[in-house]
């Protein structure tokens, strides 16, 4: 193996012990979500390892993490049931609640809070609601009811 792949390879790794770490280290975070975020963290790492080779994708941004386990760590979002994960080409983590027709995804970008945006199904069509979390320790409720976990 050429020393650049062992040195990406490196790389890589500490990103994502790094990351994990994120969530290992949450005083805040709850333990029944640190499990399945390390999970699903795990998952679109591997993912993001493979579509990498592409070139079309930033790195993750551990940014991005922090400030999705800061808002997962609220007091009131820390009973809602774990989110799915994404990672946008820019690198930055998005929190998904996929609810009976309903979605409401968070995206966390690194120093400028969050974007979020639920869609609903409904008789009519889909209404769609957008807004943005400048503070993630403020509570706003979202636009619909997440369930417990």
């Amino acid at each position: 193996m050429a020393a650049s792949a062992q040195g990406e390879l490196a790389a890589i790794a500490a990103l994502r012990g790094k990351l994990v770490d994120k969530i290992d280290h949450a005083r805040d975070l709850p333990r029944a979500l640190r499990t399945p975020l390390k999970q699903a963290l795990s998952a679109i790492l591997t993912a993001h390892e493979e579509d990498r080779r592409d070139g079309d994708r930033a790195d993750p941004q551990p940014k991005s993490l922090a400030s999705l386990v800061q808002f997962l760590s609220h007091s009131y979002r820390s009973k809602w049931s774990p989110p799915s994960l994404a990672l946008n080409p820019e690198g930055n983590f998005v929190a998904i609640w996929d609810l009976k027709g309903r979605r409401y995804s968070v995206e966390f970008t690194p120093g400028a809070g969050a974007n979020w945006v639920g869609v609903a199904k409904e008789a009519e069509g889909f209404s769609r609601k957008q807004g943005h979390y400048g503070n993630l320790d403020d509570y706003e409720a979202p636009p619909f009811e997440i369930p417990a976990r």
